[in-house]
């Protein structure tokens, strides 16, 4: 029996399809070549490219979707794959070009509005933080990930989503 989760939605389970034939034709099976991936990789780590601008398109994307959702009151599933899809180029760009503190922030964010079950204030609020956040640090070209200032931008989120946690919890107990 399928029980509820602790906001009162029922849990779903992952279902599994087998790809077809004329898709494995198409893409092939088996394993990718070690050889052939550490010379993408090397050329990946080798190519120098402001990839800022690209981002930064990503986040006003991220932006105007925030505006439309707070304008139109937009429901989680509205609202879900017109944000997830920008918030992923930002994550998959960014670490692909050694962006790697927007990569975690940006992650850390995708992993909060997929767990997200009603878009409020609170979630516009803390994806609102999140935009100045990346925009900072890609403005102070803070790339590494051990970097102090972008590890306390990371500590905020993190404990912006842990209040919203414990708000949404404190909520559904009483």
């Amino acid at each position: 029996m399928v029980g509820k989760d602790k906001y009162g939605f029922r849990e779903s389970f992952p279902r599994f399809y087998k790809a077809d034939y004329e898709l494995q034709k198409k893409v092939g099976t088996g394993n990718l070549d070690p050889n052939s991936v550490a010379k993408v990789q090397q050329f990946l780590d080798s190519v120098q490219t402001d990839i800022g601008p690209q981002l930064r398109e990503y986040l006003d994307e991220i932006e105007n979707t925030l505006k439309d959702a707070r304008a139109l009151s937009y429901g989680r599933e509205e609202f879900l794959p017109k944000i997830t899809k920008p918030l992923m180029n930002t994550k998959a760009t960014s670490g692909m070009f050694q962006e790697m503190m927007v990569c975690r922030v940006s992650s850390f964010v995708l992993t909060f509005i997929e767990d997200v079950r009603k878009f409020d204030n609170d979630v516009a609020d803390i994806i609102g933080a999140y935009i100045k956040v990346a925009r900072m640090l890609l403005d102070l070209k803070i790339k590494d990930e051990t970097n102090p200032h972008g590890q306390s931008f990371l500590t905020e989120i993190r404990n912006a989503c842990k209040r919203y946690y414990d708000k949404q919890s404190s909520a559904v107990k009483g």
